[in-house]
């Protein structure tokens, strides 16, 4: 009996604790995705959408610039590290030529889901907050 009630006080005490937090980085929006065109669209009005890139690297034969946007979801547990339960990832790839004109791009997409955790959040009912 008193074994029992043990784990039924951990499983309230931990479900009290338990909360998935949600952090981005990277952020931009979405629609300024098609408006970028090869061939006529400037270096200006990417950083005017975008903002200035997280990476350039610069060659002879002009510039490649690399914006990501990052969201993970982690499940924190009172006296425990954060678990990740999910990662989301775009990565935008611009390359310009040496007169700053759009000449390629690619969008890369990737969500990693650790069901693991994501079943363990659900078992202790864990509450969803956004972080700023």
């Amino acid at each position: 009996m008193k074994k029992i009630i043990f784990l039924m006080t951990a499983i309230f005490f931990l479900a009290g604790c338990a909360r998935i937090v949600t952090e981005t980085a990277g952020k931009w929006d979405e629609k300024y995705l098609l408006l970028i065109e090869k061939g006529k669209t400037t270096a200006k009005d990417i950083v005017t959408a975008f903002g200035i890139p997280q990476k350039e690297i610069i060659g002879s034969n002009g510039r490649i610039w690399i914006y990501q946007n990052i969201s993970n979801q982690f499940l924190l547990i009172s006296g425990n590290p954060p678990a990740t339960m999910e990662t989301e990832s775009f990565c935008l790839t611009l390359w310009f030529n040496n007169e700053g004109i759009v000449v390629d791009r690619n969008l890369a997409y990737s969500r990693l889901i650790n069901r693991y955790v994501k079943e363990h959040a659900e078992r202790l009912g864990a509450k969803e907050e956004v972080s700023k």
